[in-house]
């Protein structure tokens, strides 16, 4: 119980806006003529019963701008640090729960997900390297329950330095598979490709290119572009 009192606990989180090609699922379907107008807010509460661990809390909304009415989903997580190695190898892992309301989606989707997720940190070759595994559950749904499993890894690379600031390159790739999801089953897509950022003590500044392959008959295949600013807080 001492441990738990000295604990300093601390609130953080961030907020962000921006422009994308479209609203685009995991799953590969594109929803929209586009552009998208996205924002998302994220609100974190720090050391609740371990230090470094965390409650994060967001809110996430996409609106076609030729037809306003938002898709949007929610939902609440509790991250904590699994795995830490010579302070360049960390695993943490992320349990929640999120609810996806999505008009555009089908007739409309009403959905309460289980989600987890899994993310590995390291350095090879002094390159930062990221790689993450997100998992959806549907536990509530009507449409077919089902899961989905998004592994992604980036790497991040300075081009230019100055005092707090830096331009940085982060090649990316990552793939989705689903199974029964939505009554959608397969590996779904494979996508490559890179975002440009412009990152300060309290801003970030970004854009992002991304290639989407279909692995499946019926999803479409494009190059998707997205823009954002956001600030921590």
């Amino acid at each position: 119980m001492a441990q738990t009192e000295a604990l300093q606990r601390s609130l953080s989180g961030s907020i962000q806006t921006g422009v994308a090609e479209t609203f685009q699922l995991t799953l590969g379907g594109t929803f929209g003529e586009g552009p998208a107008w996205q924002n998302k807010v994220t609100v974190g509460l720090n050391n609740v019963l371990v230090e470094g661990d965390a409650i994060q809390v967001y809110g996430f909304t996409t609106t076609d701008t030729r037809a306003p009415k938002p898709d949007w989903h929610t939902g609440i997580g509790y991250k904590r640090r699994l795995l830490l190695v010579k302070k360049t190898h960390e695993l943490t892992g992320t349990i929640g729960y999120q609810h996806w309301e999505f008009g555009s989606v089908f007739c409309g989707t009403n959905d309460h997900l289980a989600a987890a997720n899994l993310t590995f940190r390291s350095r090879i070759r002094r390159v930062p390297v990221t790689v993450t595994a997100d998992s959806w559950r549907l536990v509530s749904s009507p449409y077919r329950l089902g899961t989905i499993l998004y592994p992604q890894a980036w790497s991040t690379h300075v081009l230019w330095r100055h005092e707090t600031t830096r331009l940085v390159l982060k090649p990316t790739v990552s793939t989705t598979y689903s199974w029964h999801f939505w009554d959608r089953s397969g590996h779904r897509v494979f996508r490559y490709g890179a975002a440009l950022a412009l990152e300060g003590n309290h801003y970030t500044i970004e854009s992002c290119v991304r290639r989407q392959v279909a692995l499946l008959n019926g999803i479409p295949e494009n190059t998707y572009y997205s823009f954002s600013v956001s600030r921590l807080f």
